[in-house]
């Protein structure tokens, strides 16, 4: 599900007691003791629970600010993110995109929970639906085909609902009676990732900032940025400065884990400082990369989120890649990007794994710090690229722009005494990689199944250290410093070569 919407609604609380004294199920969500929220009382089992994201544990409507959104909210609704006050300075609900089945799924585990001995004919789904709409569908329209695809995606979930007859008529009712502390967001998120998109077209920038229109077989769900053959598609906007010209979208935008820049099942925050992980490894990267200079940041991991009690513990990658690394895969896959692993602290480039620091790797609760050390001075290898005549190509409503994949490290220079450096809880561990390729680098966190990383770019770190550094947070303004050179470049000197690439550090 998209976030769509953040609001803070309290400041910063604690709770009456320690989570990790409780004794807790295997996917979090409940525990023996029944302790939760800041007051350590129990689970409200006729009334709204929220459930946080971070330290995955329940809260009381009656214990959060009032809100005109949380106040209507469900027993049993989840197509929202909470992050409690503990976990954040200040308390943010967001309301979220859903999927038709999961509007369907949410209106069963209300009506199994409210009459738990009853089955519930589709008609009686749907106008539960229909009634609730603004509440457990509220970005969908009403299209001819939303009842359909409710009760098909219904009649398919087999693991949860008995369902007699065909979909449209059929009888559905849970395989066992509804405990609300079973069902959080996690379980009503989407288990497969967006279809590849198939249709193409070119396209010039609209000035007014229109984004391109939509034709009938376009099917990225998502402004993600993708690979397809030899290229590289990546979201962009109608640049307000240049007639007829595009900008990449993190254009004046601070630093963050990109909303875009990800593979599509990653769930970021509102905030865009903590990334989930789903199934098997993938990869999102940060907004903006460093070309030149000395910059940090950190990552903290947390403790896993299971979306299916079945799913095997999550994992964790993290390190710096390249802007054309495939985010379907794991950091340190190919010779665009090097990770660190959780599973031993093994270092991975190319696919090869090394020794790398502790054989104990590093755990729930550790921070990590990651130092990277590059040339003084930008080169056009490292500035952003010309956008003076980049062609677009519109997907679903939305503008990328197309360049060609860059695949490999070979052929680039590389940078005598760069290297990248990793600490742990304030000690250095050891390098990461040195003598880098001559390029742009980006944070990049890859994650196994209910893996969970909250990542910081500063201005103010836990560890920071003692080597003179920037904090990769002042990457976005020093981008559109380059940017604007890079303009300035194209039309005073015309030097720089014209490219399509929208990703920093493509080629020039």
């Amino acid at each position: 599900m998209e976030q769509v919407e953040a609001t803070p609604t309290e400041e910063r609380r604690t709770r009456s007691y320690e989570l990790s004294s409780l004794t807790w199920s295997s996917d979090h969500c409940s525990n023996a003791e029944n302790k939760y929220c800041y007051c350590g009382d129990g689970f409200e089992k006729d009334d709204v629970n929220l459930y946080c994201e971070g330290c995955r544990t329940w809260y009381h409507r009656k214990c959060l600010p009032s809100d005109d959104i949380t106040n209507q909210l469900l027993p049993g609704q989840g197509n929202y993110e909470f992050w409690c006050a503990v976990c954040k300075p200040k308390a943010q609900f967001a309301l979220c995109d859903a999927s038709y089945r999961a509007g369907g799924l949410m209106a069963m585990v209300y009506l199994q929970h409210t009459h738990p001995d009853r089955s519930f004919p589709a008609q009686e789904v749907i106008s539960f639906i229909e009634k609730h709409w603004k509440l457990l569908l509220p970005y969908k329209s009403h299209a001819k085909s939303w009842e359909t695809n409710t009760l098909t995606g219904l009649s398919r979930t087999d693991e949860i609902c008995d369902i007699e007859g065909p979909a449209s008529k059929g009888i559905y009712k849970f395989k066992k009676a509804v405990d609300l502390r079973e069902w959080p967001p996690s379980r009503f998120r989407p288990r497969t990732s967006g279809a590849n998109p198939r249709v193409k077209r070119r396209t010039t920038a609209d000035p007014s900032g229109e984004p391109p229109a939509r034709r009938k077989k376009e099917s990225l769900a998502d402004a993600h940025c993708f690979l397809r053959d030899k290229y590289r598609y990546t979201s962009a906007e109608a640049d307000p400065f240049h007639l007829n010209q595009w900008r990449v979208i993190t254009f004046d935008k601070t630093v963050s884990l990109s909303s875009r820049d990800k593979a599509e099942h990653l769930n970021i925050s509102p905030d865009g400082r903590t990334v989930t992980g789903y199934k098997g490894y993938s990869s999102v990267r940060a907004t903006h990369g460093v070309g030149h200079g000395v910059w940090y940041w950190e990552a903290t991991v947390l403790p896993s989120i299971k979306a299916d009690p079945g799913h095997p513990d999550g994992h964790v990658r993290i390190g710096w890649g390249h802007a054309a690394c495939d985010l379907q895969v794991p950091c340190g896959f190919d010779s665009l990007s090097y990770a660190w692993r959780d599973i031993k602290g093994t270092v991975f480039h190319k696919s090869k794994g090394r020794d790398f620091g502790p054989p104990e790797g590093y755990k729930v609760g550790d921070v990590l710090g990651f130092l990277i050390e590059l040339p003084d001075k930008a080169s056009t290898e490292t500035l952003p690229p010309s956008m003076a005549k980049a062609a677009a190509v519109g997907l679903q409503k939305q503008a990328y722009l197309e360049e060609e994949r860059v695949s490999t490290s070979q052929g680039m220079s590389r940078a005598i005494g760069s290297r990248m450096t990793c600490f742990k809880n304030g000690q250095r561990v050891g390098v990461l990689a040195e003598a880098l390729p001559t390029c742009r680098w980006y944070p990049m966190v890859s994650l196994y199944y209910g893996a969970h990383v909250e990542v910081n770019f500063g201005p103010s770190f836990k560890h920071p250290p003692a080597l003179p550094h920037r904090p990769v947070s002042e990457a976005g303004p020093l981008y559109n410093a380059e940017v604007a050179l890079v303009d300035i470049l194209d039309k005073v000197v015309g030097r720089l070569h014209p490219s399509t690439t929208t990703s920093v550090g493509g080629p020039l």
